[in-house]
């Protein structure tokens, strides 16, 4: 039994059962495989760069090596980026290596890197990149980008506070971009905890919800997540659950800025990529792969994220937070105590 590995940021293990006389390996071949993501929202932009490899050797094994997965020799000398408009090239990217620490665990940790470039990106443009190292094939793909979209609500008005106190939903409504196809919801909620010597800011994110697909890649379409306000009190208490210094905690105050609404957006590479690499929960567990980089393997896409922050929870929200049937236990003060406490620091 010999395993094929190509690592990405998800790993595929393709194990295949042979006759003892039937050779499976082919002759080793060089297949560079890229992942990288460009957001019109950001200035620095990262490839990630590495290769498959092919041995006899047990994939956990090879793994652990670096030079299995990574290529030893710095390739920012054959790394650009081209930005086209109309037909114009208008300008180009190069890369430098980046070392980066990663996390021990089964793949190797040492040379771990990425390639860097710095720039702000025109959303109205499309990007090439390619990696012409001599005597190989040009490695390339092209991806254009998504940007800003319209976030219908939460409202940008400050008079607005959020309801998250009953079974009656919330609903978040945004219209999609130009090109997106897959959108993300994550909400960041702020509280202090205060104790006898110190007064903490806590941040808990809540992102499990439901991804939402626009029916089209044209610009405008109607988007909405209803969010029920039992699962806002339910996720604050399996979060602050078997909390090791409850004990010390006298008081928690929700801040007056408490909620951080962040919408992700991807496109149509990047959504096909999402559904392709999901676990099968079927019978056949065999999928097929998905790539959209020439002359080698990976995904070359964007995306995008805007956000609507500093958003306040109704009082009614938080006296569920304080005496409602979720987090009673958790100390939360009454709006009443809320409000004093944002009228007095």
């Amino acid at each position: 039994m010999r395993n094929l590995i190509i690592l990405a940021f998800s790993v595929t293990i393709i194990l295949a059962s042979c006759k003892t006389d039937f050779e499976i390996n082919d002759d080793w071949k060089d297949i560079t495989v890229v992942y990288g993501l460009l957001n019109a929202h950001e200035t620095t932009h990262y490839l990630r760069i590495q290769k498959a490899f092919l041995g006899e050797e047990s994939a956990y094994l090879m793994a652990q090596h670096s030079d299995s997965i990574l290529y030893s020799q710095d390739l920012s000398q054959y790394i650009r980026m081209e930005e086209w408009k109309n037909g114009n090239k208008k300008k180009t990217f190069y890369f430098t290596i980046e070392y980066l620490d990663k996390d021990t665990g089964m793949f190797a940790t040492g040379n771990h890197h990425v390639y860097k470039t710095t720039g702000a990106l025109d959303p109205d443009a499309e990007y090439r990149f390619f990696i012409d190292r001599p005597n190989l094939n040009t490695v390339s793909s092209r991806t254009k980008l998504i940007s800003t979209f319209i976030i219908n609500k939460p409202y940008t008005s400050p008079m607005e506070k959020i309801a998250f106190h009953s079974t009656d939903p919330y609903k978040v409504e945004w219209k999609s971009s130009a090109g997106g196809r897959v959108y993300n919801l994550e909400i960041d909620f702020h509280f202090l905890e205060i104790t006898a010597t110190d007064t903490t800011l806590r941040t808990l994110v809540w992102n499990n919800f439901s991804t939402v697909i626009s029916p089209s890649l044209t610009e405008g379409q109607l988007l909405s997540m209803d969010i029920a306000g039992t699962s806002f009190q339910s996720f604050v208490k399996s979060q602050l659950a078997n909390n090791p210094n409850e004990a010390n905690i006298l008081k928690r105050i929700v801040c007056e800025e408490s909620l951080d609404f962040h919408f992700y957006s991807g496109d149509d590479n990047l959504y096909t990529y999402m559904q392709i690499s999901q676990p099968s929960t079927g019978i056949v567990q065999e999928k097929p792969a998905f790539t959209n980089i020439e002359n080698g393997i990976g995904l070359f896409a964007s995306r995008y994220d805007q956000s609507i922050n500093g958003k306040t929870l109704s009082d009614r929200t938080l006296d569920s937070l304080s005496t409602g049937s979720y987090t009673p236990h958790l100390k939360f003060a009454t709006s009443a105590q809320t409000i004093n406490y944002w009228s007095t620091h």
